[in-house]
């Protein structure tokens, strides 16, 4: 865009609202009472994010709207002041909300519980002819009032794109509400591509909340398919058979993350047909049983475009059944995945009950290179992350057989949280390295305690990655921080982030006898000394390269031209 002499930079406004945003509150309401060229954009900025309803609502003259305390005999009041109607709202009385109204673009999340439904009517029946918010595009739904529920069913208008509804109240009495929510969805949203849905953690779904719920991924009114692009479904139980057909037949679904939890078996021994499903489908998590990812996957017969895929557990896997699930994801999709995840929630990882759990049943829980064998045909892998919450046994030569097998990988983290008796070293995490020359994410459990690692080791170490910056070694074990240190800081020139099990924990609150307790200040160690060994190697090369010539400065300083030495 070329600017002609007499034309600001401030004119163009992209420009001014890109300057704009990084004013604070104070500087754009001061410059919106400035010339007009400033006031609108800035009004525009300020009003963007609605943090609060109350906001538009003081818009109103104190003698329409009153604010008072819901307790207002005590000294110090309790809760937030509650709005009060004083006199029919009419429109002539909206003129002045509406300037500032149609500026909000998100809103969200809010406690609309000091609404009262009085306050709802007189909004509902005594405002213009138009939608109260007619340019919102993002809405986050989380009261469970009625009053709450009837507010923001009346804030839906076409210019929605994006929807997240979060409640960890699992009443019934809540989700019928949410029934009538979820319809009104449908009618005045065709727009809406993102839906993200968290309705609590239980199992108590009613079916008006399931009904309503489906409605949003139908046509809508004018007979032109749905935009939605993205679907997250965390509450479990809340999509049926017939639910996940609708998903299924959903034209532009790219990204799609379901809780089956409870209701796994249930929605694949219902689904029949699926040669027409998921035709535009990218991304897939699931959350749900371990025994059912296998049978689960063969509802998602038509998607040759799948990118990402990732699987959630509340227990931890035995090794036969993680086995079947790679073999089916492998036959599933040879050629077009890129990420690959599985994880245990870390809130649900116990480590003692992994130990026990481990020697109890030797067989089932002895997950070791034999798990990863089926991936290693998938060398298009740019990332690999698994959270099994049990040990994962790999050496050396099992890190340099997957380095050799995805050369494209670029994250990759292999259980570095659970404690392992028998692990890989740091001959092993270099090997992987320098065979995955893209790599810049690794996690891995590693064995630092054996000695592996000398001075003459460190003395005739090379470069093994400069693509490398996040090393994750979680719960290693860890001797001699020192030449710890010194290694990574050669082999790994360009590492910025490093992490390790109670990093962000302080010593006195770590647990005796733990092996947080026995390596974190070791890990400590060596994340202080990695700058300083850093700046030194950095020193050593600044030695080795030659210095300017006595001819080369006077060259510089007669000709005017730079001479770069190259060492």
């Amino acid at each position: 865009m070329l600017l002609s002499r007499s034309q600001s930079i401030l004119e163009i406004d992209e420009i001014l609202r890109t300057l704009l945003r990084y004013c604070d509150k104070t500087t754009l309401a001061c410059l919106s009472r400035t010339a007009r060229f400033f006031s609108d954009p800035a009004l525009d900025v300020l009003w963007e994010n609605l943090e609060s309803f109350a906001h538009l609502l003081r818009i109103f003259p104190p003698e329409l709207i009153s604010w008072n305390h819901p307790q207002q005999q005590q000294v110090v009041p309790t809760g937030p002041p509650k709005p009060t109607v004083n006199h029919l709202i009419v429109p002539r009385d909206w003129k002045r909300f509406i300037l500032y109204a149609r500026r909000v673009r998100t809103w969200g999340p809010e406690d609309l519980s000091y609404i009262e439904e009085p306050l709802v009517d007189h909004i509902a029946f005594g405002r213009e002819p138009d939608y109260i918010l007619p340019r919102l595009q993002h809405m986050e739904v989380t009261a469970a009032t009625v009053s709450g529920v009837h507010l923001q069913t009346l804030m839906l208008c076409p210019a929605l794109k994006s929807m997240l509804i979060w409640n960890s109240d699992l009443n019934v009495w809540a989700m019928c509400l949410m029934n009538t929510f979820f319809r009104t969805l449908a009618d005045r949203a065709p727009k809406l591509n993102r839906l993200i849905v968290h309705w609590g953690d239980g199992s108590a779904v009613t079916a008006q909340f399931i009904e309503g719920l489906l409605d949003v991924f139908l046509a809508n009114e004018s007979g032109s398919s749905s935009e939605l692009k993205s679907v997250n479904l965390w509450t479990p139980n809340c999509i049926d058979a017939q639910g996940f057909s609708r998903l299924a037949q959903l034209p532009k679904l790219t990204t799609l993350h379901l809780n089956l939890i409870g209701n796994t078996h249930q929605l694949v021994s219902q689904i029949q047909d699926t040669s027409t499903a998921f035709i535009a489908l990218e991304n897939l998590f699931l959350a749900g049983e371990m025994e059912g990812f296998t049978k689960v996957l063969q509802c998602f017969g038509n998607a040759p475009s799948m990118m990402s895929l990732g699987f959630s557990v509340r227990e931890y896997p035995k090794s036969r059944d993680l086995t079947q699930l790679f073999e089916a994801v492998t036959a599933k999709f040879p050629r077009a995945l890129r990420l690959l995840q599985f994880n245990v929630p870390k809130q649900e990882i116990n480590i003692q009950l992994t130990n026990r759990l481990y020697h109890a049943d030797l067989e089932a829980y002895a997950h070791d290179m034999s798990l990863l064998r089926p991936l290693l045909s998938m060398r298009q892998l740019t990332a690999m992350h698994l959270e099994l919450g049990v040990l994962l046994y790999l050496t050396d030569v099992d890190l340099c057989t997957l380095g050799a097998a995805w050369p494209q990988i670029e994250v990759v983290n292999l259980c570095s949280d659970p404690y392992c008796e028998r692990a890989a070293t740091i001959v092993g995490l270099i090997a992987i390295t320098e065979a995955c020359p893209s790599l810049q994410h690794l996690g891995l459990f590693l064995d630092c305690a054996s000695g592996a690692i000398s001075e003459g080791m460190i003395a005739g170490s090379s470069v093994a990655s400069h693509t490398l910056i996040n090393l994750d070694v979680g719960r290693s074990c860890m001797l001699n921080p020192p030449l710890v240190a010194a290694l990574l800081s050669g082999v790994f020139p360009n590492l910025k982030v490093f992490q390790w099990a109670g990093m962000d924990m302080p010593e006195s609150s770590l647990e005796a006898g733990s092996l947080q307790e026995e390596y974190s200040p070791g890990w400590r160690q060596v994340f202080d000394l990695l700058p300083v060994f850093r700046a030194v190697r950095a020193n050593e090369q600044r030695q080795r390269t030659p210095p300017y010539s006595s001819y080369a400065s006077s060259s510089y300083l007669t000709d005017g031209k730079v001479l770069v030495a190259v060492d």
